[in-house]
């Protein structure tokens, strides 16, 4: 299961469901339709020596591939997880509240290349090939082992949007520390496929929604939406009048927009959404047990500004709704 999920308020009585991304005791930030601010640098690089690990420790490497879109740099993401990281000596130590939103505990993903050459990332990587990683360094236990959950967010879009979970599935990542072995641990990354180009609409009419058989009483006045293809980060829908709210794609992804570090979706993708109503943070809209409802929400796809085709809205395994591309 993941550990990190985001807080809403409830309204009116009605249970709400969770989405990922957000530190534990946290609420999501009121969306900012800005593009993605510059993350807060808490590891600078320093490139006038070769790193030394301190002795008795073992490295776990750690790489994303960003190569197929290339829209990420240095610092941009974070190496969340149930570990602490001290930017000095580059060791990871266990923290199972997973910083408890502070994010400056976590290692940040250099391409500043491999850390016995002056940067951060494992040995052999290059610099400048859109290959982001780190090496951080633990000290085996004295018996057993110790096992370190982890994911990836992305710090311009939690700070902006108030989420940035882009972890695929729904398993954290794994590694474990084990005593005395110090052989060098590969922990398993992600590599982002290349954007799509397949434009999509959702709208989203509030004159239909589900009232939980009359124990929901939404607050329409605003309309937002978590999606999984922007690491769960809340963007608000504009009114279409009549009651209706909409977002197209297009419109907020790409360099410029909103969710500068996104882009279309692709063929066979799935993504999965939440639509939250009301005001600032809003409640998710979800029934009394918390599984997100779909009535009155509709989806559109088609090439960059149409023409559009509906789309039926399908129930991902979590049974969260979803938006699959034909």
């Amino acid at each position: 299961m993941r550990t990190w999920i985001l807080l809403a308020f409830a309204l009116a009585g009605c249970n709400v469901g969770s989405l990922p991304g957000a530190a534990p005791g946290t609420d999501a930030a009121t969306p900012d339709l800005t593009t993605v601010p510059a993350p807060d640098l808490a590891v600078a690089p320093d490139l006038s020596s070769p790193f030394q690990p301190l002795p008795g420790v073992v490295p776990i490497d750690f790489v994303v591939d960003d190569s197929a879109n290339q829209v990420y740099a240095g610092n941009d993401l974070r190496w969340s997880g149930s570990m602490a990281f001290d930017p000095v000596s580059r060791i990871v130590t266990q923290d199972v509240g997973w910083g408890q939103g502070d994010y400056s505990h976590f290692a940040p993903l250099f391409d500043d290349g491999p850390w016995d050459a002056g940067g951060h990332e494992p040995l052999g990587s290059k610099a400048g090939d859109h290959l982001l990683g780190v090496t951080v360094f633990a000290r085996p236990p004295q018996v057993g082992s110790v096992m370190f959950e982890y994911g990836l967010v992305d710090l311009g879009y939690v700070q902006g949007f108030g989420n940035g979970w882009f972890w695929p599935g729904d398993r954290n990542g794994l590694f474990a520390v084990e005593a005395g072995k110090f052989s060098p641990i590969k922990a398993a990354g992600v590599t982002f496929a290349k954007f799509g180009t397949s434009d999509v609409q959702l709208t989203v009419d509030t004159t239909r929604l589900d009232d939980c058989g009359g124990r929901c009483a939404w607050d329409t006045r605003q309309v937002a939406v978590h999606c999984s293809a922007w690491g769960w980060a809340q963007i608000p829908l504009r009114s279409l009048g009549a009651g209706r709210f909409g977002v197209t794609l297009s419109d907020v992804v790409g360099a410029g927009h909103t969710l500068a570090r996104s882009g279309l979706w692709r063929h066979g993708d799935a993504p999965e959404f939440v639509v939250v109503l009301g005001a600032r943070a809003g409640v998710e809209y979800a029934d009394m047990g918390g599984q997100p409802l779909t009535a009155g929400v509709t989806a559109a796809v088609g090439p960059r500004g149409g023409p559009y085709q509906a789309v039926a809205l399908g129930r991902a395994a979590d049974l969260r709704p979803t938006i699959p591309v034909p």
